[in-house]
């Protein structure tokens, strides 16, 4: 036989890495994209509709006590128990004690439970407290107030 000439074959043991970074790459900034859309939307609260004298616009300063249809309170998103609100708003306050402090009430929890609230934070000495609405539909804030 002629001289036969056998290659061998050679496998390549390095990772490309170009691809895998691109992957990595687009799943952070679709989780970035997406996450402050799930967490904006963890407390769903219908508020009531009224027409309202006067728009309040919250500032950075502003606390705000949520409460869903099942009756949870929410202090600035974080989960609190009806004895711990005062307290969380008295940190959240500090050295603010001008700030204001709205309450958001779903329309399917029953009327006591925002009155409830107010007391708790009457008797912490808080007493600028807002309730939010909406306004009625068809209404814009310049004809809420006619």
């Amino acid at each position: 036989m002629r001289g036969v000439i056998r290659r061998r074959a050679k496998t390549l043991h390095d990772i490309n890495v170009t691809n895998l970074v691109d992957v990595v790459m687009a799943v952070l900034i679709i989780f970035i994209l997406i996450t402050p859309l799930l967490n904006n939307d963890a407390i769903r609260i219908q508020l009531p509709e009224t027409r309202a004298a006067e728009t309040f616009q919250p500032d950075q300063h502003s606390i705000t006590v949520k409460i869903n249809e099942q009756g949870r309170y929410y202090v600035n998103g974080t989960r609190v128990e009806k004895e711990g609100i005062a307290k969380q708003v008295k940190s959240l306050r500090g050295a603010r004690a001008d700030a204001p402090v709205m309450i958001e009430g779903d329309t399917r929890v029953a009327y006591g439970k925002v009155v409830e609230v107010m007391d708790v934070l009457r008797e912490a000495g808080v007493v600028d407290v807002n309730l939010v609405t909406q306004d009625l539909p068809g209404q814009t804030g310049e004809d809420a107030g006619r």
